[in-house]
């Protein structure tokens, strides 16, 4: 799973909970993993708004609350030039003297001191009913879609 929450959005850490718990289902409860979390903001969004501070590691540990057995960061340099100039990296264009990297840092060593859970199993106590239709049809769906 790849997966890139608006951070600034109210919705944003349900997003995150509820990928995690849709991944741990379809990995029928084995550890999952994370192909791609941003250190910070991402390049692709007309308002580019970064991470808010303690944000990576909350979202880290929150995937692997719901069962993530690995999170794969993109990327470790933030590039220089062409489509991803603006898509953070664990290295940012501030180099190492800064919070992301420093947020970075905090964040593998939170996880070394977790590697005792690696591999662990979440027993599920309730069940969620997923229809991809349904989904697709929300998503696509033109006109108010949010009740205010």
């Amino acid at each position: 799973m790849t997966t890139t929450p608006i951070p600034p959005t109210p919705g944003a850490a349900a997003s995150v909970a509820w990928q995690g718990d849709l991944m741990r289902g379809l990995a029928q409860g084995a550890p999952w993993l994370l192909m791609e979390q941003a250190p910070s903001a991402v390049q692709w969004r007309p308002r580019n708004s970064p991470k808010r501070p303690g944000q990576f590691l909350l979202w880290t540990l929150e995937r692997l609350a719901h069962g993530a057995d690995g999170i794969l960061q993109f990327q470790w340099r933030q590039s220089r030039q062409g489509s991803e100039t603006f898509h953070s990296g664990m290295v940012p264009h501030a180099g190492r003297d800064s919070r992301v990297w420093d947020e970075v840092v905090d964040t593998g060593r939170v996880l070394d001191r977790l590697a005792p859970v690696a591999g662990t199993r979440v027993t599920s106590e309730v069940a969620v009913v997923m229809d991809w239709e349904s989904q697709w049809a929300r998503v696509s769906a033109c006109g108010p879609v949010e009740a205010p």
